[in-house]
């Protein structure tokens, strides 16, 4: 799910290919059908985005869809490195911190649980 953040005419974007959810968990689940949110298609099929979202400001909650503040994580527990799956291509880029996951939180690669 890439997003373009900065203005137009300056290429900056972010991906997001992954999501734990702490609200709607329930509402995953069913759209994935017990599965994971792990990548940009499945995420978007648990968010129920589709293409009629491409081009809406994430800033404003008119769209439908938008961006909010969450939880604060602390520099401490983010850890980096670089993104799976660029094996043919060429330094620096192989090996630039493109990934960033918090540490003790766990992104299931099979199936949802949900904690009773």
């Amino acid at each position: 799910m890439p997003m373009s953040i900065s203005h137009i005419g300056f290429p900056a974007a972010v991906l997001i290919r992954a999501i734990q959810p702490i609200e709607g968990v329930d509402v995953v689940l069913e759209r994935r059908n017990g599965r994971d949110t792990f990548g940009p298609g499945k995420l978007c099929q648990a968010l129920r985005i589709t293409k009629s979202e491409n081009g809406v400001d994430l800033t404003e909650t008119s769209g439908g869809l938008w961006i909010e503040v969450g939880v604060k994580v602390p520099n401490s527990l983010v850890t980096k490195g670089p993104r799976v799956g660029l094996n043919n291509t060429p330094e620096p880029w192989l090996s630039k911190p493109w990934r960033f996951l918090v540490k003790g939180w766990s992104i299931p690669n099979t199936v949802i649980t949900r904690s009773q």
